[in-house]
């Protein structure tokens, strides 16, 4: 009987009918110790992750940072992202494997590798529950983002965001600066234009009444109107060609992270089983004089 491991030993004089019953009524998944492992692992992420902000943001001076700069931080960022879900991960798989029960057979040699595979699938749904609660967490944020915005989620198109609003500011700026702000309707209004003008297939009417309400507004001539429209067109039509490049950077970035974490939380949880059957401790977390089980004398 393996003291450390509980093992779940059965008896060899067993007939195989009376073995395969036995182990059919225990449960190989422990929600336990995956819960406890996933709460480990979510909090060790929160923990580095919100120290890697602080830091990041202590050391970093959005006035002074050049463009290398910010890239040699973005792949800091990156690299922290990566060991922050290997440690977190790997913890969590190896507290979920070292405390779930070692349900053993009567031959043993042949049933170590079931084990061991059992252990480290127990570290992967650790991984895979801790993904599942922070997919949760943040989509809820974001919902909570849209609904605490001026006029609510619904308020604008989804076409209307950031790049296109500025690209309505510098269209309808005049020559002399003005007291009057620009009302917000007008502003909601040609940032729906400008988002039909870089689509792929502008409208010809939309890019000529585009035109004419930018004549009006600024006073400028037509002409000078249409030379600002194909300018501010081609600025945003940059802009969202960065940001949606720089998207796809971090969405592969992630998910590479996250397959990272899933093997860490894995090799984790292999490493835990072993302690746990070798009644390995580190010496750490070792507060008495080591002492051989019986089992192994």
């Amino acid at each position: 009987m393996n003291e450390f491991g509980k093992v779940a030993q059965v008896p060899s004089e067993l007939s195989k009918s009376d073995v395969e019953r036995t182990f059919a009524s225990l449960s190989y998944v422990e929600w336990d110790t995956i819960w406890a492992g996933t709460v480990v692992a979510l909090a060790i992420s929160f923990t580095l992750l919100t120290f890697g902000a602080a830091t990041g943001l202590s050391i970093v001076s959005p006035w002074t940072s050049t463009a290398s700069g910010l890239t040699a931080i973005s792949v800091g960022a990156g690299f922290w992202m990566l060991l922050v879900y290997i440690w977190a991960f790997g913890a969590g798989g190896y507290l979920c494997a070292r405390m779930r029960h070692r349900h053993s057979s009567s031959d043993e040699v042949a049933f170590r590798d079931e084990v061991a595979f059992r252990d480290g699938a127990h570290g992967l749904i650790v991984w895979g529950t801790a993904v599942a609660i922070g997919a949760v967490l943040v989509g809820v944020a974001g919902l909570a983002a849209n609904r605490s915005a001026p006029g609510g989620s619904t308020s604008a198109p989804s076409a209307v965001s950031s790049p296109f609003y500025a690209a309505a500011d510098t269209l309808l700026r005049r020559p002399q600066p003005v007291q009057a702000a620009l009302p917000q309707a007008d502003r909601d209004e040609v940032a729906n234009l400008i988002a039909g003008q870089v689509s792929p297939t502008p409208a010809p009417a939309d890019r000529a009444y585009l035109s004419q309400v930018v004549a009006v507004r600024t006073g400028i001539s037509a002409a000078d109107a249409e030379k600002r429209i194909e300018a501010v067109v081609a600025q945003t039509k940059e802009t969202l060609n960065r940001a949606r490049k720089a998207a796809v950077v971090l969405g592969f970035v992630t998910a590479a992270t996250l397959l990272f974490g899933a093997a860490a939380a894995w090799w984790g949880a292999s490493v835990g089983g072993e302690h746990r059957d070798t009644g390995t401790l580190w010496p750490g977390f070792q507060h008495h004089r080591a002492v051989t089980p019986q089992w192994k004398r």
